[in-house]
């Protein structure tokens, strides 16, 4: 029966509870971009430097990959996603997400050797994701942004965090934030995660024009409006 939700497949029933959340559809992309088996034969700008990398060099930002811990210097600071609960504390050593977090972490390093080093991914979610990027961006021939992957930024205080994918556009101003996730997707979270980053970035003289969640599960670029800066505050301080 039209309209009756039990009995739809789970994975419609979780993008329709996105798409009523977010008030928006999303941008679905052409065929081309959800082809699995097609080869990935392009190109984008690969960023070259950010005022940020810069000045996280110079003050003594690091991240270590390894340990998943930021330093600045030899203080420790504080993840954003752990801080904000991404993953109820009771469920984070439960299997499944343990497997979840897992492969997102793998997607996630694809995408980033990728974007950084040209190395060619083997999963299918992050060739979706690196072609759902080319075709939003490089419609166009002129003007074409460059784009960053696990840009490292901080409050310089107490907290940092690495935004996935950031765009940056030919006026070396403007720049888009988007967050990869792999699974099942809490859109208050990514509100605050991009509320966060927005912040960050935006310390070091950019404006922020997009934000978006790029999910690799329901092959979709939902637009997110991220928390004001009062918001943002709030959760850092409170």
């Amino acid at each position: 029966m039209k309209g009756n939700v039990i009995g739809r497949p789970k994975a419609l029933q979780e993008k329709s509870a996105i798409r009523k959340e977010t008030g928006k559809k999303g941008s679905s992309l052409p065929v081309a971009a959800s082809r699995e088996k097609q080869k990935l034969n392009i190109k984008i700008k690969r960023g070259k430097n950010l005022k940020c990398n810069d000045y996280n060099r110079k003050i003594g930002l690091s991240f270590d990959k390894e340990e998943h811990k930021y330093y600045l210097k030899s203080q420790k600071l504080s993840g954003i996603t752990s801080m904000i609960g991404e993953f109820p504390e009771e469920l984070r050593d439960a299997p499944h997400v343990k497997a979840a977090c897992a492969f997102g972490s793998l997607v996630h390093d694809e995408v980033e050797n990728y974007i950084k080093e040209g190395k060619k991914p083997a999963t299918k979610e992050a060739k979706w994701t690196i072609r759902s990027l080319y075709l939003r961006y490089y419609h166009e021939k002129q003007n074409v942004p460059e784009v960053f992957s696990e840009v490292l930024v901080s409050d310089y205080r107490k907290f940092a965090s690495c935004i996935d994918i950031l765009v940056l556009h030919a006026d070396g101003k403007t720049v888009d934030l988007y967050d990869l996730k792999t699974g099942v997707v809490k859109i208050d979270y990514v509100e605050k995660q991009l509320g966060i980053y927005k912040s960050f970035i935006e310390r070091h003289g950019y404006s922020v024009g997009k934000c978006g969640l790029i999910s690799s599960k329901y092959k979709m670029i939902y637009p997110i409006n991220p928390v004001d800066e009062k918001e943002v505050l709030k959760i850092l301080y409170k």
